[in-house]
């Protein structure tokens, strides 16, 4: 967590970045990669993507749509209202 910002912060942002890359530009998979160092990233990550592999600097990771669809309800129940994105 940022010092001074909102507990769920990071959550949002990562709802939102992943929101946009399915729906709006239609991606099936968000590929990215993490320091190894980062923990907290790291933890937040591996609760709901795919490691594809680990080297000494980095652990890349495998995100699909259809798991962020798997997994909307439990973002849904933990982020503000403000932050959940209609969809029609």
């Amino acid at each position: 967590q940022i010092r001074g910002s909102p507990a769920l912060v990071a959550l949002s942002s990562a709802y939102l970045i992943y929101d946009f890359a399915f729906f709006s530009l239609g991606l099936q998979e968000a590929l990215f990669d993490v320091r190894n160092e980062n923990i907290s990233v790291k933890k937040l990550h591996s609760r709901y993507a795919s490691i594809i592999y680990t080297d000494e600097l980095n652990t890349y990771f495998s995100f699909l749509k259809s798991d962020f669809i798997k997994i909307n309800n439990v973002f849904g129940k933990k982020l503000p209202s403000e932050v959940l994105i209609k969809k029609e």
